[in-house]
This record gives C-alpha cells, sequence and structure tokens, in this order.
C-alpha cells in the first residue's frame, strides 16, 4: 500500500521560496507499507528503508519504506541533516538539512497519517488489529533525529486531529475517546 502526500506548510513555502525555486525542490513524500497476500490485506511490519524516488540503502527504523524528494549526500549514503557530519565539514548545506526538515514534518508526516487511515479502512472484521498496531512508529526503535521528528510530528497530530485510528472490539473510536495506559504518548508530544 502506497500512500503519498504534498506539502502544504513549511516544504511547500520553502518550494515557492526563491532558495527553493533554485534548488527545484518539489514537496512531496510518500509511505509504503506492506500488505499480505491473503485476501486480508492485513498490514506487515517491515525494516524501514528511506527512497529518494530509488533507494538509498538507509534504514529508518520504521516499520514502513518512506520516500521523498530529499536532499541527499552525493554518495547518496545518507540525507542532509543538522546532524550529518558533512553538513558541518561544509556549512553551506543548512538549506539542504532545512529542506529535509520540512519536508519529513509536513508532506512525509502527512503520507504516514494518510496510511494509517487508508489501512483503518481497508480493515477487515475478525482481523487480528494488532498488525495494525505494530506498524505504529516507535520513537524508541529509532536513533536518527530526523525520524524521531516525524514519530513526534505524527502523535502530535493525531492527538490535534483527534483522529479514529484505535479500535475496540466493534469500531474505530476517535483518540480522545480512549483511555491510554501508557504515560510515554503523554511525554512523545510534550
Amino acid at each position: 500500500l502506497v500512500c503519498s502526500a504534498i506539502g502544504q506548510g513549511q516544504s511547500l513555502s520553502f518550494a515557492r521560496s526563491l532558495a527553493g525555486k533554485e534548488l527545484g525542490l518539489l514537496p512531496f513524500a510518500g509511505v509504503a507499507s506492506k500488505l499480505s497476500s491473503d485476501g486480508f490485506n492485513t498490514p506487515i511490519a517491515v525494516e524501514g528503508e528511506v527512497f529518494c524516488f530509488l533507494p538509498l540503502s538507509i534504514a529508518s527504523g520504521l516499520p514502513f519504506h518512506v520516500n521523498g524528494f530529499f536532499a541527499v549526500l552525493s554518495n547518496r549514503r545518507d540525507l542532509w541533516w543538522h546532524d550529518t557530519e558533512a553538513s558541518s565539514k561544509e556549512g553551506k548545506r543548512d538549506k539542504d538539512a532545512l529542506w529535509n526538515e520540512f519536508l519529513i514534518k509536513d508532506a512525509l508526516c502527512e503520507a504516514v497519517i494518510k496510511l494509517f487511515e487508508t489501512l483503518t479502512s481497508l480493515y477487515v472484521k475478525n482481523v487480528d488489529v494488532e498488525n495494525l498496531y505494530r506498524l505504529w512508529p516507535d520513537i524508541n526503535a529509532t536513533q536518527r533525529f530526523m525520524w524521531r521528528e516525524l514519530i513526534a510530528k505524527f502523535y502530535e497530530l493525531v492527538i490535534e486531529r483527534d483522529l479514529a485510528l484505535l479500535r475496540t472490539s466493534s469500531e474505530w473510536i476517535l483518540f480522545s475517546e480512549a483511555l491510554l495506559l501508557s504515560p510515554e504518548v503523554k511525554q512523545i508530544v510534550h
């Protein structure tokens, strides 16, 4: 299952700026989740990789793949980020790191939300919902700050938009209707 989004916030603004136009930026990102072929479309968690239209051989620590119009290092072994070793050496690549930050927190986050909304609409009764929950990103499963930023923004938007992504025995409920027993969920957002 592939879901994509065009950024509507900071990534779109940056792409429309003079610097964005000079770099030819496109605020596009997407995610891909593996589904079972048993007719139930059961989501299957994978070791997520990063793509910039082609594979980059970068593990994300997410349970799905991510694709975007990222600013990548010339050797395609990493994304430009504020903590990228090459960024600190060159100092001139701040725009690329900033672009990736905006793209991840805007377009990519929207694509992740679309993924979960689509998966809930595909849900088949009597299929174990735990498979869907295994796709929820775990902030402790990745060491890279950029993916932690994505995960934090995802949970922030799920709570802010009060999305119906949680399942009782008979229906999907809004996030605000759920009783969460783990205090860690609140800590992610704050």
